[in-house]
């Protein structure tokens, strides 16, 4: 029996990347390799489009796109993705301001854990951690004791 305060996470299939800079499309894969998620790369701003809309399924159900890359006109073929009936998130990496496309944009500097936290409410609920279970708690009292 589930615990009435349990939060519940739709599970993710995969997440879609899209950079034409191999270091922001490396720091994607990068930050995201520790979710456990499939992620898959597209090469070009056409594919992100297949993968999203005419490809069988499953689709991926994230889409991370560094908006500084595309030109704004392919940007906005982001709607056509919408009212095709794709309802991911897309998350935004770079300065552009395009925030009516955008569930989220992570502006840079861009660093280690942005994408994982961005990506929170859509992760899978996992158990302890390594650390957690090699871990113990202490009376702080007995340690005073012991110290003098």
């Amino acid at each position: 029996m589930r615990h009435p305060n349990t939060i519940l996470r739709q599970a993710l299939s995969s997440v879609l990347i899209y950079s034409p800079e191999a270091y922001i499309q490396q720091w994607m894969e990068h930050d995201l390799l520790e979710t456990g998620l499939p992620i898959q790369c597209a090469k070009r701003f056409d594919g992100v489009l297949a993968a999203l809309v005419t490809d069988p399924p499953p689709r991926p159900q994230v889409l991370v796109i560094d908006i500084d890359a595309p030109k704004l006109a392919e940007i906005a073929r982001l709607v056509d993705v919408r009212c095709a009936g794709w309802r991911g998130k897309i998350i935004g990496v770079g300065e552009r301001r395009v925030d009516l496309l955008l569930d989220q944009r992570i502006e840079p500097p861009f660093r280690t854990g942005d994408l994982r936290a961005a990506l929170l409410d859509r992760l899978p609920v996992r158990g302890k951690t390594v650390h957690q279970h090699r871990t113990r708690p202490i009376d702080i009292s007995s340690l005073r004791d012991q110290l003098g």
